[in-house]
């Protein structure tokens, strides 16, 4: 038990493979966070880069709207722009090969499923609000096709009318159009 009287949590960290020599390599940690990553947090990689996104403070188990990322060339982190909009969780992204992440969906701290969506662009640090979704999704999952130009595809989760009960149903954005 924490001094707060409520159970401890699991402390979760990342760690790389070193393919040639087989090792497990610790990442640095994040520098608000050097205990644990954020619960529920997200972590798209694209490019040199890992981003996390979001998650819960594991100390107050508040929902965060910061952004990290992680470069692989300089081996540190950066705290850049946080998420714009209403704080979520349990929202989806993919990331794409040309440094962008995709993010849609997941609810708001009133537990309510939103219809959302936006690109975060790694290298310029900007967001990008997108059209909203045509329904609103939670705990969905989201995958980038790479095609021509690339497709940001929405997959089942629930309405607010329908927690618990996932349904079969995609969106798709097309990132060319």
């Amino acid at each position: 038990m924490s001094a707060v009287g409520r159970p401890s949590l699991p402390s979760h960290r990342l760690a790389a493979l070193h393919q040639s020599s087989g090792e497990w390599v610790p990442f640095p940690t994040i520098p608000l966070f050097p205990q644990s990553l954020p619960l529920f947090c997200t972590l798209p990689a694209s490019g040199i880069h890992l981003v996390v996104v979001c998650g819960w403070d594991p100390e107050t188990l508040t929902c965060s709207d910061a952004v990290y990322v992680y470069s692989f060339l300089s081996a540190t982190w950066s705290h850049d722009r946080p998420m714009p909009g209403p704080t979520r969780s349990f929202f989806t992204c993919a990331a794409s090969p040309s440094n962008q992440v995709f993010i849609a969906e997941g609810h708001n701290e009133e537990k309510n499923a939103l219809k959302s969506a936006m690109v975060y662009d790694i290298a310029k640090d900007d967001w990008t609000m997108l059209p909203e979704m045509a329904r609103e999704r939670d705990e969905c999952t989201g995958v980038f096709e790479v095609n021509k130009a690339g497709l940001f595809r929405v997959v089942s989760g629930y309405c607010t009318s329908m927690q618990g009960r996932f349904e079969r149903s995609a969106e798709a954005f097309d990132v060319g159009e």
